[in-house]
């Protein structure tokens, strides 16, 4: 009998939530709202966001050629002290992330890798591994738009559901790292083609 059953993997996903601390789910949680007001207000939201959406996309003008240009610019500099910045950065995103990854695997919460601002770890994560492209760009700069999460995380802190008292240190390093390579960034060159 295999021990990698969907029942197993299910369980590694949220068997380690406690739903008696509030704000955590639970019934409260799913009992809060109707049926009938969950429907109109996912479907007032999804129109909403759609609207928003179809808006941005007819105002988002990329300028490839631009982009192109800092493309070379960055290979160019690939042997540079930005370069040795960026895979500093690189590895201790790494390290945070793989830490707080352990913590998931061991309290089997592997449902909340889902938060915005792991999100936000792993696309940093991506573009610094990345060799310099036009999509790196791209997604350098669709991750910007997820730091306010960090930034409110450090401000107001959930902490009542970290049990393992290392997590207590893991949590603010990675939100302090996903602050500290953006600010890298918009103060020097070490993104030169990701902020232009």
């Amino acid at each position: 009998m295999s021990k990698y059953t969907v029942n197993n993997m299910v369980a590694l996903m949220y068997a380690g939530i406690d739903h008696a601390i509030p704000g955590n789910g639970g019934a409260n949680c799913t009992q809060f709202s109707s049926i009938k007001q969950r429907v109109i207000e996912t479907a007032f939201a999804t129109v909403i966001g759609a609207t928003l959406v179809c808006y941005a996309c007819t105002m988002i003008r990329l300028d490839f050629d631009n982009i192109k240009n800092m493309v070379v610019m960055e290979k160019r500099n690939t042997d540079s002290q930005n370069s040795f910045v960026k895979r500093i950065f690189l590895v201790l995103l790494c390290i945070v992330f793989g830490i707080e990854l352990g913590f998931k695997f061991s309290t089997k919460s592997l449902i909340f890798l889902l938060n915005p601002c792991h999100v936000a770890t792993v696309l940093q994560i991506i573009a610094l591994a990345a060799p310099p492209s036009k999509w790196v760009v791209i997604l350098f700069r669709f991750q910007w738009y997820m730091l306010s999460g960090a930034t409110l995380a450090l401000l107001f802190p959930v902490i009542n559901t970290r049990f393992v008292s290392s997590t207590f240190r893991n949590f603010p390093c990675e939100f302090h790292l996903l602050l500290l390579v953006f600010f890298s960034a918009a103060v020097s060159n070490t993104f030169a083609s990701v902020l232009l």
